[in-house]
Formats: C-alpha cells, sequence, structure tokens
C-alpha cells in the first residue's frame, strides 16, 4: 500500500481537490469540517498541514503513524 492511502484511509471527511491534493477532518483536534490539507509529492512523498495550526508530528501520531513513514 502506498503512503498515501496510508494516510488517506486513516482520516474523516476525506475530499478530492485536484490532482494529489486532498482535504480532509485533522485527527489531531476536534475538526468538524475539512481543515486538513494533504498533497503526494511526485516522488511518493505525502505533505500534510493543518490549517488550524497542528504540527506534523501531532497529525501522524493521532492516526497511529510514525512522521518518516509519510
Amino acid at each position: 500500500m502506498k503512503p498515501i492511502d496510508t494516510v488517506l484511509d486513516g482520516l474523516n471527511e476525506v475530499q478530492t481537490t485536484d490532482n494529489k491534493n486532498w482535504k480532509a477532518c485533522c485527527p489531531a483536534h476536534n475538526d468538524y469540517t475539512p481543515g486538513l490539507s494533504i498533497k503526494e509529492t511526485d516522488d511518493g512523498k505525502v505533505l500534510l498541514h493543518c490549517h488550524a495550526g497542528c504540527e506534523v508530528k501531532e497529525i501522524v501520531a493521532a492516526m497511529g503513524l510514525k512522521p518518516n513513514f509519510i
């Protein structure tokens, strides 16, 4: 399974915004509307940005993953 598939499977309210870009509810805080941006780079890395300010390490920990996984 690709890292992006693992990440997207662990999130709620996932929506595709365009090719290799998604948004979802951030698992690191009580996010009720999609406030987390997800991007897959051309080399398969996954970038995460919470618009409420959660750090990547908080987001991946809430998903039960490790930062180097993505």
